[in-house]
């Protein structure tokens, strides 16, 4: 057994424990504090509805965080009638009476270093003013629809910059700022307003970003309470290439170095094709002549 005093906080807390349900619809973050027995942990936790689910923990020893994938088991309860899951790319949601959006730049490509940003918008219009969650404005959970891919990363100023150590399949996620996005589908908002995060998507597929946060102010929030905000996010293999209405779609990357990504080819090409035109243009004049 590990000693409590061996292990180190992070983020306010010994142990992080992350958990979601097969779906990706329930999700929860809480702390197992130390018992009277070495080296075991524990947390009373009520869940809000049963299925199959999955958790991660996370400890630090060391200077190093270590993330752990725990085997998957059923809560009993009634279940929907339904539990295929409902994926909706909408990149603004609204939680608490506030609206969250988040801005990246598409295509998500695996492998790829990606800026997030999150915006967070007061009922009245006016961003929110954040008060820390955990010792940072917001935690960011990404979890991929398969489980196996785990991410927890912090944004720039909670000056934690690498969240994760790899432990079996988990995947790191460095959190160290930038961030933008597209402005047409969320509000306008200023950078010293928004969230961000840098982060790096191991594989392809579909991911869900779970963004907690607290608002400032609120008066009723306990030091583990947060509003949730999910997105569904899809990462797509470096190798697909799609260009849709002229612009860079998915995998489309790809093409960089190859003819149409090198511009002097292009011009090459360009110049051929005008010269061209310019015979047929002579050739029309002649007749008409």
């Amino acid at each position: 057994p590990v000693p409590n005093y061996a292990l180190e906080i992070e983020h306010e807390k010994l142990m992080h424990v992350i958990g979601v349900r097969d779906d990706l619809e329930e999700f929860f973050h809480i702390h197992p504090a130390p018992t009277e027995t070495p080296g075991v942990f524990a947390v009373q936790h009520t869940f809000r509805a049963p299925g199959n689910y999955k958790v991660w923990s996370e400890i630090k020893q060391g200077g190093v965080i270590h993330a752990f994938s725990h085997t998957s088991f059923m809560v009993d309860g009634p279940r929907p009638l339904s539990s295929d899951k409902k994926i909706n790319f909408s990149r603004t949601v609204a939680v608490g009476g506030y609206q969250v959006s988040v801005n990246f730049d598409e295509p998500v490509i695996a492998e790829h270093d990606h800026d997030l940003s999150f915006s967070i918008l007061r009922p009245d219009g006016n961003p929110a003013q954040l008060d820390n969650y955990l010792g940072a404005k917001m935690h960011l959970a990404i979890i991929k629809d398969d489980w196996t891919q785990f991410l927890h990363t912090h944004p720039e100023d909670s000056s934690h910059h690498q969240a994760t150590r790899p432990f079996e399949f988990l995947s790191r996620a460095w959190a160290n700022g930038g961030g933008h996005g597209d402005e047409m589908d969320s509000p306008a908002i200023s950078n010293q307003d928004a969230v961000n995060f840098h982060v790096n998507f191991p594989t392809p597929g579909l991911y869900r970003a779970f963004a907690q946060f607290r608002p400032a102010d609120t008066g009723f929030y306990s030091s583990d309470d947060y509003l949730l905000a999910a997105f569904w996010i899809e990462v797509k293999d470096e190798n697909q290439t799609t260009v849709k209405n002229g612009n860079e779609t998915a995998g489309s990357r790809v093409l960089a170095g190859t003819w149409s990504g090198i511009w002097w080819v292009r011009l090459i090409i360009s110049l051929i094709a005008i010269a061209i035109l310019s015979l047929l243009v002579k050739r029309l004049i002649k007749v008409k002549v």
